[in-house]
């Protein structure tokens, strides 16, 4: 598949990393934000596992799945810029509602930009246009 034994050893060593990282920063984030430490290590540990076994189950590529590869999920632009914004929009407001629903409306603006209208899922429209009615009332 295109591999080597030095770059599947840098791939999982990136990987365990990324997710050690995760187990450390998240449960001092939580922390800040009031939790007792025990509660956010464990709640953020059995949360990666988790997530880890549901991906094994029903993910066709199993284990900790990269978002960024080439052909995947952050690799389109119509999924990549709206995911940007709910990742840079949440600290810029200080709000992980406001984010999420940069995110949403986004995704649905550069969907018809892309003249592809028809792709946007119902419940997408409702969400995004929820989102739209909370920003013009706050």
């Amino acid at each position: 598949r295109g591999s080597s034994p030095s770059r599947e050893v840098v791939g999982g060593l990136t990987t365990f990393l990324a997710m050690a990282y995760i187990a450390a920063v998240n449960p001092a984030i939580l922390v800040e934000a009031g939790m007792p430490f025990d509660a956010a290590l464990t709640s953020t540990c059995f949360g990666a596992a988790f997530s880890l076994l549901m991906s094994d189950f029903f993910d066709t590529m199993g284990g900790v799945v990269a978002v960024g590869r080439p052909g995947g999920f952050v690799s389109r632009f119509e999924h990549a810029f709206p995911a940007f914004l709910i990742v840079a929009g949440i600290p810029f407001t200080y709000s992980i509602t406001d984010g999420i629903g940069l995110g949403f409306i986004a995704y649905v603006i550069v969907m018809v930009v892309l003249g592809r209208v028809r792709e946007v899922k119902p419940l997408m429209w409702v969400a995004s246009l929820a989102f739209l009615l909370m920003f013009i009332v706050q």
